[in-house]
């Protein structure tokens, strides 16, 4: 307390000598004779709560106050004077800028402070390697349209063999850009933790070929107006129509957890194309078409949109999903030449989740999958399916799910379980199926397990709780055998 006292002691002194001398500076060069880590932990503390910084001047390398920057050139000057160092935005400031470019190894902290440009799309910040950026505010210039020059956040590697690595993005609002909130391309070991990315006119976070590339406990809301039929609120991807790894990765070793990803109406909440080891657990999305697609990746065949690289060794556990009746609540779905394999989809709680009007549609929707494990989700209140096996699904398993109520206005036979089409191989066993006599569509729980083909399907049903209307429908034949 001595220690602090006589710090805040002569921070107050120094300020007063240069308000009674009648200095202006742009910039203040501060520190204290701590390691660095020390120092930014001091410093974070006290901008949190808006207090004095508590730091002495007796080691003036390691700290930069930014003070009176109210142009791009004065902040970018205290940024690059900063360079390596420990940036500080006074609470309380605003600064108009055109763009702003964070030198390598820079922290800057800003609790309470804004970078802004309300009048034209433009890249508001470019970061590199090393950066660390805390409790920032940065506002575009609005979502009315998706424009792609509006960028709140752009980490850019040069490309495959020059990752930008070791980015810390925490306690900020990145707000009403016009195209990503953040944008990143060739990245590694990225954290973007407890920001709310808000009003963005194409994607909340965008990142291709990344690793390593973190989202937790973070807010994405309102993507909208979306552009050429898409929006996410979250991806991890690659360049698309390129087959050549080398030089387009798949995006790996990432996630998003603990966050809340809502109004993303025109497409996908949380989304991977070709991902690898990409984890979506623990999240909660609302008013969303789909909610959680692992999907494929494309390359460049004859049309250039031929899909190539499924997703792998993924998962999507103890999400909560609030659909729309518009699209599958989590899709899976690979290639033709790259089955996705080692997906687990487990422990998620939806609800009016899947496509009303579509017979292939459901909570839980998959196609071209090996080895996926479908367990222990509650699909609550279904369009048209609770889970739909569309075509080529092999080595599957679907067990401990509670599935209540399916419905549609159109498809007459909507089911809890449905085997859609051709080339099904798998096993369903101790699923939990009932009806609550609460919907009133047209078409509500008329089937248990649909099996809707016999071509080259090949199933094995355990026991299951099931009181559906009709049970099971097709499932008679050398196609299915029951096992207890």
């Amino acid at each position: 307390m001595m220690r602090l006292s006589r710090v805040l002691f002569t921070s107050i002194l120094a300020i007063i000598i240069v308000l009674t001398i009648g200095v202006s500076v742009d910039v203040k060069v501060n520190a204290e004779s701590l390691d660095s880590n020390t120092l930014e932990k001091e410093i974070l503390e006290n901008a949190k709560l808006g207090l004095e910084l508590g730091i002495s001047d007796s080691n003036k390398d390691k700290f930069v106050l930014v003070e009176n920057a109210d142009k791009t050139e004065k902040l970018q000057n205290a940024l690059n004077l900063g360079s390596g160092k420990i940036v500080v935005l006074p609470y309380g400031s605003s600064y108009e800028v055109s763009g702003l470019k964070v030198p390598e190894n820079t922290t800057i902290i800003g609790y309470g402070s804004k970078i802004y440009n309300d009048k034209q799309h433009t890249t508001l910040l470019t970061i590199g390697s090393g950066v660390k950026i805390y409790g920032l505010e940065i506002q575009g210039a609005g979502n009315k349209d998706a424009n792609v020059k509006g960028i709140g956040i752009n980490i850019a590697g040069a490309d495959s063999a020059n990752y930008i690595k070791n980015i810390v993005i925490q306690d900020s609002f990145i707000h009403d850009i016009g195209f990503f909130g953040i944008k990143a391309d060739f990245a590694d070991n990225v954290t973007v933790t407890n920001t709310k990315v808000e009003n963005i006119g194409y994607a909340g976070i965008g990142a291709m070929s990344v690793s390593n590339f973190h989202v937790d406990k973070s807010h994405i809301k309102n993507i909208t107006p979306g552009h050429n039929g898409n929006a996410y609120g979250v991806y991890f991807s690659r360049k698309a129509r390129q087959s050549d790894l080398e030089k387009h990765p798949l995006s790996k070793d990432s996630s998003v957890t603990n966050s809340t990803i809502e109004d993303v109406p025109l497409w996908e909440a949380l989304d991977t194309h070709g991902g690898v080891n990409i984890t979506f657990n623990y999240n909660k999305i609302r008013n969303a078409n789909v909610g959680i697609a692992l999907v494929n990746a494309t390359g460049d065949g004859k049309d250039g949109k031929v899909g190539m690289f499924g997703t792998h060794h993924s998962t999507a556990k103890g999400n909560q999903i609030e659909g729309i009746g518009k699209g599958c609540g989590i899709i899976v779905a690979g290639s033709t030449v790259d089955y996705s394999t080692g997906l687990m989809i487990s422990g998620n709680e939806l609800t009016n989740a899947g496509k009303e009007g579509s017979s292939i549609s459901g909570a839980i929707c998959a196609k071209l999958t090996k080895g996926i494990v479908i367990k222990e989700n509650t699909l609550t209140n279904s369009f048209a399916n609770g889970i739909s096996m569309n075509t080529q699904n092999h080595q599957f398993l679907i067990t401990k799910n509670k599935i209540l109520n399916v419905q549609d206005k159109s498809y007459v036979v909507p089911a809890a379980i449905a085997i859609r089409s051709t080339d099904n191989e798998g096993t369903i066993s101790q699923n939990v199926i009932t009806s609550d006599g609460n919907l009133s569509n047209k078409y509500v729980n008329v089937r248990g397990i649909n099996i809707s083909t016999k071509t080259n399907v090949k199933l094995k049903i355990g026991t299951n709780i099931n009181t559906f209307k009709l049970p099971i429908a097709g499932g008679t034949g050398s196609h299915v055998t029951y096992v207890k």
